[in-house]
């Protein structure tokens, strides 16, 4: 996640210097307010505010495509990352009774 975040509000801005590019307009969050760096959204609308959070529909999408393209297929999404992580761990030959202790 360190890496998302540096890319995103670091790399991103010298990238866009280099080239020109004067779309780009996202800055650095400001550390001395804790409360407007704790709303910034992880994922974000591609072009929206830093705080304005990515619909549910457009995350559940995502995530449905990723995990099928790692042939992890699930039918119930509440818990999709829990599952796909057992599934994951299931192809990996961890013993059931680790996983287990995982909870499932």
């Amino acid at each position: 996640m360190a890496i998302y975040l540096w890319y995103r509000f670091d790399v991103k801005q010298v990238v866009a210097l280099l080239f020109f590019i004067t779309k780009y307009q996202e800055s650095w969050p400001q550390f001395a307010d804790g409360v407007q760096w704790q709303e910034i959204t992880l994922l974000k609308n591609q072009n929206k505010d830093q705080f304005t959070s990515l619909h549910y529909d457009a995350q559940l999408k995502a995530a449905k495509e990723t995990l099928k393209e790692h042939g992890i297929h699930i039918s119930q999404w509440t818990h999709a990352g829990q599952k796909a992580g057992l599934q994951q761990a299931e192809m990996l030959d961890i013993p059931d009774p680790q996983l287990r202790q995982l909870g499932r």
